[in-house]
């Protein structure tokens, strides 16, 4: 019974493994972090995160490094929030926190739109990317660029759709593709862990350590659980099938 059980699962990982999951995992490192209050306010930790992201841009041999408050396929905590483009009956989508930059250096292309940037502050009008799937579902052979949603199940806030993303894995590697909202890590973020993810020019274990010491030096209160490879978390998910 034993074998058999093994020999499935070493079946799943192996069709999981030629699985699309909509992102790049190669050559791509990622870190858990955390700032602690009251060490630092919301609008504080905004601002060292992005300065600690331009630190990590300057070493040689890194590409990009974005944030997200969820990892793909990382479905430990992932919750579903309602979403509606009116007072209709809402759906639900999950959703994750992001920076600008995540998108591109996950590979995760734009096919409507634009990414957040420097313009979406916290007192500006709130902004949203979507997925396709979440696009088709509310506004059918429209486009959802300039839309407003309504995000939120008990408390909606008004969200103006700023892009659509190519759909992509989010919880696992077997679902169907999953109505997802992107919130912009500049007007979202309000504390906890964050996962910096970085793309390297070549090998990540060789710029792990670079990393590490990049991250460890910028601030006495800034705690880091270590660098992996991102193709680690990956493998991980697919225990989870």
């Amino acid at each position: 019974e034993f074998r058999r059980v093994l020999f499935r699962s070493a079946r799943a990982i192996l069709r999981f493994r030629n699985t699309d999951p909509g992102f790049a995992t190669g050559n791509r490192l990622y870190a858990p972090a955390f700032v602690p209050k009251p060490q630092f306010t919301a609008a504080s930790a905004r601002a060292f995160y992005d300065q600690t992201l331009n630190r990590l841009r300057l070493l040689t041999g890194v590409r990009s490094a974005a944030l997200t408050t969820r990892l793909p396929l990382y479905a430990a905590g992932m919750e579903s929030s309602c979403v509606a483009r009116d007072t209709e009956k809402p759906a639900l989508a999950t959703a994750m926190t992001v920076g600008s930059g995540y998108l591109d250096t996950m590979r995760i292309p734009l096919v409507e739109g634009r990414d957040f940037n420097v313009g979406d502050q916290p007192d500006g009008p709130q902004a949203a990317i979507v997925n396709e799937t979440l696009a088709r579902r509310l506004w059918p052979n429209q486009s959802a660029t300039g839309r407003t949603l309504l995000f939120g199940c008990d408390h909606a806030r008004v969200l103006k759709v700023v892009g659509v993303a190519r759909d992509s894995r989010i919880r696992s590697l077997n679902e169907v593709a999953l109505p997802h909202v992107y919130l912009p890590f500049s007007q979202a973020y309000n504390g906890g862990i964050v996962f910096i993810v970085v793309e390297t020019a070549g090998d990540p274990g060789s710029f792990s350590e670079a990393v590490r010491k990049t991250l460890a030096s910028s601030h006495p209160d800034f705690r880091m659980y270590g660098v992996k490879r991102l193709s680690e978390s990956v493998d991980g998910s697919f225990w989870q099938v």
